[in-house]
């Protein structure tokens, strides 16, 4: 049985949009008249290329040093969007569940239900593997913020244990499988023969009583996933002073 990790009373991206919205005072922070004159440098520098009765301008260095502090910075908010766009991913596999575009093209029911399923089980693995990148970096670069670097990564791994080892087995051994896919199969096979024309209706059945099931696992996933998400957004909030607007 899964561990419950907090009551789901909020499953809201408040803490998100706190940050998401801190993110345009942090950039106007950095941008330095150094760094918009670096742009402007390898801006020209591209434009200069496309037209031959324009002088070539030298480009730039291919990237832009700010102080160390601002760099460390910038690679925690980096990581933190990483890990948030991978949950957007995850959501959006319910969408991907609801939609069968493909009658009368060479993918059939069960390869569609199948694939999305690897798609989902890939996302929560992305998303375990992004917590622990974040919390590894939160961790080692701001140690005065004493976080637990492995707690969360693998509060969140317990909780989807199972979708890990799917994954696991996706990726080491052989495509996802299980009943309602065979039964998918073996029915899309059967319908082809002219005594069996009648399983063709158990097999439109089957497909949308098992995407329906899919879609509510990823709903119920994507609502704790996002608690995680949410702890995450607080705990920057809590600690990271530069993203705090000036008074």
């Amino acid at each position: 049985m899964k561990k419950k990790i907090i009551s789901e009373t909020n499953h809201d991206k408040e803490n998100v949009r706190k940050l998401l919205n801190s993110l345009g005072t942090f950039i106007d922070g950095i941008l330095t008249p150094d760094f918009r004159e670096f742009k402007t440098r390898q801006i020209s520098s591209i434009i200069s290329n496309f037209f031959d009765d324009i002088p070539r301008i030298q480009a730039p260095e291919d990237r832009f040093n700010f102080p160390a502090e601002v760099e460390c910075q910038i690679n925690l908010l980096l990581s933190f969007f990483n890990l948030y766009n991978t949950f957007l991913s995850l959501q959006q596999c319910e969408y991907y569940f609801r939609r069968y575009p493909f009658r009368g093209a060479q993918v059939s029911k069960e390869d569609h239900i199948r694939n999305i399923c690897e798609m989902y089980f890939s996302c929560l693995y992305k998303l375990h593997q992004r917590l622990k990148n974040l919390y590894s970096l939160m961790s080692k670069t701001f140690p005065a913020w004493e976080i637990d670097e492995k707690g969360i990564p693998a509060l969140f791994y317990d909780h989807f244990r199972s979708e890990m080892m799917e994954r696991n087995d996706i990726h080491h051994n052989s495509g996802f499988e299980d009943v309602a896919i065979k039964r998918l199969s073996l029915t899309s096979l059967l319908s082809t023969a002219d005594e069996f024309k009648y399983l063709s209706k158990m097999n439109e059945v089957t497909f949308r009583k098992t995407r329906t099931e899919w879609v509510k696992r990823v709903r119920k996933s994507s609502r704790t996933a996002n608690i995680f998400i949410e702890s995450t957004a607080k705990l920057i909030l809590a600690h990271a002073e530069f993203l705090n607007s000036p008074e």
